[in-house]
């Protein structure tokens, strides 16, 4: 985080006008798993812990909140408050396993409009 041109580029999130993005999942066939970021085995305590949705490659609770874990502390990534106040966020989401992760970053605030599947639109509806 300390290396220039990392600095330069997290930096240049708080800039941002827009920003599409996706919620990922926290099942051990998530992206965050198939990268190599985080093992499958580490990924029950987590969701003991609370683990719902990955945002920038951060893991989420319910309440669509950062997650205080060693996992999180070392990843580099944006600031998730950053993100949050880009005025325009587009959460794209097709798929019906990822509804409890955008159900936390709905409640967290990361999405000002949202692309999503009409099965997910009638499940968020429904509550």
């Amino acid at each position: 985080r300390r290396e220039v041109v990392v600095a330069r580029q997290l930096a240049s999130i708080a800039t941002c006008d827009i920003v599409l993005y996706s919620v990922g999942g926290v099942e051990t066939d998530s992206t965050i798993v198939s990268c190599g970021a985080l093992p499958a085995e580490d990924l029950p305590e987590f969701r003991r812990q609370g683990a719902t949705g990955v945002i920038g490659g951060q893991l989420i609770d319910r309440s669509g909140m950062w997650m205080d874990c060693p996992y999180n502390r070392r990843v580099i990534s944006a600031d998730l408050d950053d993100v949050k106040r880009i005025p325009i966020r587009f959460m794209v989401v097709i798929e019906n396993e990822k509804h409890d992760a955008l159900s936390a970053a709905l409640r967290g605030g990361f999405a000002t409009h949202l692309v999503i599947s009409e099965e997910l639109g009638k499940r968020l509806l429904a509550g």
